[in-house]
């Protein structure tokens, strides 16, 4: 929500976004599986863990004690100005309330759990739980649930609505203007005329219905079985690891 208020007019939604979640699911898939058959990672071990070693040159050590200043660190003011902006754009609470959750809080919640193993625990369960749920089920739900809905439900389209497509392209179909000038130009909105016709949002528009419809429920099943893996192996580990303690 963020970006889409500050975005400009005339960068195109879908693609922006499309290239965007391509390029990130690379840069986080393909650099971990090289790291991965190249590095011997013992029980507990990290990226960071072995590259900070002393078997690392001195370089590759300085640069690995550097990264959690320069990329952890300073992502998160922008975190945290995220937060606060979705919390009061949305009137979910005031400003000096999204001021406490959004920056105050997760510092409090951090001391409290620094201490000892209790942060990684915290992590890890707070991580199985949260991650998959809101990067990919609730994304694909929410598609699901747009998909339901023919645009005539939930736009009226009169003199008022060309007005404010006139004065903000933003407020285009599918982020084009002249589409919408299309649509509203369209004279089969007469008495008569069959709603359901009328084509809706679409954000995969050249894929036929039913591929759109199973593809976020395979990401759904998908995401819902990894979770459930996870699940079993956080507690498999943590059982050995009293065994072994």
């Amino acid at each position: 929500p963020a970006w889409i208020n500050e975005k400009h007019s005339s960068v195109d939604l879908r693609k922006a976004s499309t290239r965007a979640s391509i390029i990130g699911v690379l840069l986080m898939v393909i650099p971990p599986l090289l790291a991965a058959l190249v590095l011997n990672f013992k029980s507990g071990e990290d990226m960071l863990a072995i590259l900070t070693g002393k078997s690392s040159p001195l370089p590759i050590r300085i640069f690995s004690y550097a990264f959690p200043i320069f990329s952890l660190v300073t992502s998160i003011p922008v975190i945290s100005i995220v937060m606060r902006y979705n919390l009061i754009s949305n009137n979910i609470c005031s400003r000096p309330a999204a001021q406490f959750w959004a920056v105050i809080f997760p510092w409090i919640i951090s001391i409290l759990f620094y201490g000892g193993d209790m942060i990684n625990f915290l992590m890890t369960w707070v991580g199985i739980g949260t991650a998959g749920v809101l990067n990919f089920i609730v994304p694909a739900a929410l598609y699901l649930t747009t998909t339901r809905y023919n645009l005539l439900d939930t736009y009226d389209v009169s003199l008022e609505d060309r007005r404010l497509v006139d004065d903000d392209p933003r407020r285009g179909i599918n982020g084009d203007s002249k589409k919408t000038d299309a649509f509203l130009d369209d004279d089969s909105d007469s008495e008569g005329a069959n709603p359901s016709s009328r084509p809706g949002f679409n954000a995969l528009p050249n894929w036929q219905r039913g591929r759109a419809l199973l593809l976020p429920w395979m990401i759904i099943i998908f995401t819902v079985a990894a979770m459930v893996f996870a699940t079993v192996m956080a507690i498999v580990k943590g059982g050995k690891s009293e065994i072994l303690s």
